[in-house]
C-alpha cells in the first residue's frame, strides 16, 4: 500500500469511528464535531459511513460526489468559518445567504472554491495560493 492508499484507509476508518461515536450519542469536539455534523447533514451518505472501515483504500467510484471528500470539505469550510480565517469565507457565506442560498448550499459553493484552490496543490505539488482563494470567495454571491 502506498502513502495515498494508507492515508485514504486511515481517513475512512476515522470517519467510521466518528460516525459510530455520533450514533452512540457521545460528544465530539473540534474537527471531529465538525465532521460529525457534516455527516448528519448528508443522509444520502449514511450508508457510506456505516461501512467506511470496510471499503479499503480503493478510489471511490460512485456516481456524483465522493462522500469522503465531500464531508471533509464541509468540515474544512466550517472550521474556516469558526476561525474567521480567512475572513472572506464568512463574508461569502453572508452574501450567499442574502442572495437566497440556504446555509448548506452556501457551504457547498465555498467548498467548491476551496477545492478549486487545492487542485494545483494536490495535482502538481504547488503551494496553495491563498490570494486566489480569497479573490474567488469575494466573487461569490455578487
Amino acid at each position: 500500500m502506498d502513502g495515498i492508499d494508507e492515508l485514504r484507509q486511515f481517513s475512512r476508518e476515522n470517519l467510521h469511528r466518528i460516525w459510530k461515536t455520533t450514533k452512540e450519542g457521545r460528544t465530539l469536539m473540534g474537527e471531529e464535531h465538525r465532521l460529525a455534523e457534516a455527516m448528519r447533514a448528508h443522509p444520502e451518505y449514511h450508508n457510506a459511513w456505516e461501512f467506511a472501515d470496510l471499503t479499503g483504500p480503493t478510489r471511490y467510484e460512485g456516481e456524483g460526489n465522493n462522500p469522503y471528500l465531500h464531508i471533509t470539505v464541509h468540515a474544512i469550510v466550517e472550521g474556516q468559518l469558526e476561525a474567521d480565517d480567512p475572513p472572506e469565507v464568512t463574508q461569502a457565506l453572508q452574501r450567499l445567504r442574502r442572495s437566497g442560498f440556504n446555509r448548506h448550499d452556501a457551504i457547498h459553493l465555498i467548498g467548491t472554491a476551496w477545492i478549486r484552490g487545492m487542485h494545483p496543490v494536490l495535482a502538481e505539488g504547488k503551494a496553495f495560493e491563498i490570494e486566489k482563494y480569497r479573490k474567488h470567495l469575494r466573487r461569490l454571491g455578487r
